[in-house]
């Protein structure tokens, strides 16, 4: 039977994947991210053949390109985002197994790891409509072409690193460079090491590399008249060093006509951008930024597992003491990787690249220790199990945590209410900007987002008639904020209605 099952491991890994997916799909029916919003936006445009509102430089476009044709089937479109991140959570599931096969790991360990990366990857469908899971099908594909032995000299190994990064850029703009950048250092390395010509190499990755990304690139550039690869990570620089505030306007007012916020494309942000290279100020303020989120990335792994940072660790010290030529162009990766993200901040999902790598590198480095210290097998299946369930905490936590939160319901209700009460106009709201975003979306209501929050209900009610907002959301923890919100609102003629609790809405009287 253990035999059986070890050698159709995939098949049963993937199996339990699904039923677990199918269990647990009810429970996250109302989970709706305000990146899902931008993300569906896209897919659905494109659905509805409205090609130029569906060329957005914010939004990566693959994952939406993948289910816009769909969205006519009538499902709810999150159950199709998340469908969607269940295939990709198996076509992961097979790459690990491939990546586990190069890392000459026994088909139980291998079993046990893909038996538990489904719990991983289950957390992963479930966190967010479409946060990062679509990029790493592409990282680990390129991975098992870095670890060949003939990576550098193989011509049709670069044109295929350079179909992966191109893809992986579709799927999120920050493989572009730093996947690329990776790549390149990897060539150089081997020319440094070899002395080999890498010439025709580096021409033929680049331009497989070119022929995918420049006309994606060309066409969002023309779109904005500006070059750009993408103009999330422009924007979220700038908003870390200096805030989203906008001083030409109060609101971020909704990107078209239609659009339920301004978050269907932010590229029309109308504040001051800058980076670390406008000022002495913000290039100052950019180095803290990095050694901030330096600490935060650090302690971030401790939630991937209370061992990983040993894991990593000791994979690094492994890499350079013994010179494994798999594992030292791993490591490379591995410390280069997020650099980028330290720039701006540090989220669980950057991560989830290591989750599903140290996973199966700490088995290597676990198989390695217990066989130097002559361990029994039972010693061994022990100390194997403790490992495993030590990756398996925190993913646990976050299904738990993500399936009861009260903010999903809130922002269903709220949306519902809306709809109930012919709510089809304009509205702002005084915080929880992402939610509203979310309850406009859903509600076919279009919200106009402060740009900046420290402001008085009176000051919010004098710009609302003056920008033709018709209701103001109120979210509120006190009592007397609640008082003092009514007492203002009623002298600029606004009626107030309570949703729920810790919710108001403001109307214009007619």
């Amino acid at each position: 039977m253990m035999k059986l099952l070890h050698r159709y491991n995939f098949l049963f890994a993937s199996a339990v994947y699904c039923i677990l997916f199918f269990l647990l799909l009810p429970l996250h029916r109302f989970v709706f991210d305000v990146d899902g919003v931008g993300y569906s936006l896209v897919a659905q445009h494109l659905a509805e053949g409205n090609f130029e509102r569906a060329i957005n430089g914010f939004w990566s476009p693959l994952h939406s390109w993948i289910v816009a044709p769909f969205i006519k089937t009538g499902l709810p479109v999150q159950t199709i985002f998340f469908c969607s991140n269940a295939v990709i959570s198996v076509v992961i599931l097979y790459l690990l197994k491939q990546f586990s096969v190069r890392l000459s790991l026994t088909p139980s360990q291998i079993t046990v790891l893909l038996l538990a990366s489904t719990v991983l990857l289950i957390q992963f469908s479930f966190y967010e409509l479409a946060a990062d899971i679509l990029l790493l099908p592409f990282i680990i594909s390129w991975l098992l072409l870095v670890m060949r032995a003939d990576f550098c000299t193989n011509y049709k190994v670069q044109l295929g690193c350079g179909l992966l990064i191109g893809f992986g850029y579709l799927a999120k703009t920050y493989a572009l460079p730093f996947l690329g950048t990776i790549h390149i250092l990897l060539l150089l390395r081997h020319y440094y090491i070899t002395g080999q010509n890498i010439t025709r190499q580096l021409f033929l990755f680049l331009l497989m590399l070119g022929i995918v990304c420049v006309p994606w690139i060309l066409i969002i550039s023309n779109k904005y008249g500006y070059f750009t690869i993408g103009n999330a990570s422009r924007l979220n620089l700038s908003w870390f060093l200096r805030g989203m505030s906008d001083e030409q306007s109060f609101f971020h007012a909704p990107t078209y006509n239609d659009s339920p916020g301004w978050w269907e494309d932010p590229s029309y942000y109308k504040g001051e951008v800058v980076n670390m290279f406008s000022s002495g100020t913000y290039f100052l303020k950019q180095v803290k930024v990095f050694l901030h989120n330096g600490i935060i990335f650090s302690k971030t792994f401790f939630q991937i597992s209370i061992v990983a940072p040993l894991v990593i660790i000791g994979f690094l010290a492994t890499a350079v003491r013994k010179k494994e030529e798999p594992f030292q162009k791993l490591s490379i990766f591995l410390v280069l990787f997020p650099i980028g993200y330290l720039l701006t901040f540090v989220d669980g999902r950057y991560l989830w690249i290591y989750n599903v790598l140290l996973l199966p590198l700490g088995l290597v480095l676990l198989d390695r220790l217990m066989n130097f210290y002559q361990l029994k097998s039972s010693t061994k299946q022990f100390f194997l199990a403790m490992y495993t369930v030590s990756f398996l905490v925190f993913p646990v936590y976050t299904l738990q945590q993500n399936a009861t939160n009260p903010q999903w319901k809130q922002i269903h209700d709220i949306a519902n209410w809306f709809k109930q009460n012919s709510i089809t106009q304009n509205f702002t709201s005084n915080r929880k900007s992402s939610e509203a975003q979310v309850i406009a979306y859903k509600s076919g209501t279009r919200h106009f987002q402060l740009s900046n929050v420290n402001v008085t209900p009176a000051e919010i009610a004098s710009a609302m008639q003056q920008h033709t907002i018709q209701h103001l959301l109120y979210f509120y923890t006190l009592q007397k904020q609640k008082e003092e919100v009514v007492t203002t609102m009623l002298q600029y003629n606004y009626k107030v209605a309570e949703i729920q609790p810790g919710v108001l809405l403001f109307s214009q009287n007619k």
